[in-house]
């Protein structure tokens, strides 16, 4: 189980450093600033088990969230 958790922490951590590239630099500056403040991003995904979205949130130190960027995969059926 440690090496698959360890892939999906890498995929996640390649992720979420795109969509923060992703974000305008504006939005980039604000989030940096409230990182440096004691804001988390979290990134999330789900709904379990069809993965059908991942968003990255910011968590400020009083619990407000705010949706940074989100990506929506399309699932094909392989017959």
């Amino acid at each position: 189980m440690q090496d698959q958790f360890r892939e999906l922490a890498a995929a996640a951590l390649r992720l979420s450093g795109q969509m923060l590239e992703e974000l305008p630099p504006a939005a980039r500056a604000s989030t940096d600033m409230a990182l440096r403040g004691g804001a988390r991003a979290v990134l999330e995904f789900g709904p379990l088990p069809a993965f059908e979205y991942a968003r990255l949130v910011l968590v400020e130190r009083e619990g407000t969230r705010h949706t940074l960027s989100s990506v929506t995969v399309k699932s094909g059926t392989s017959h």
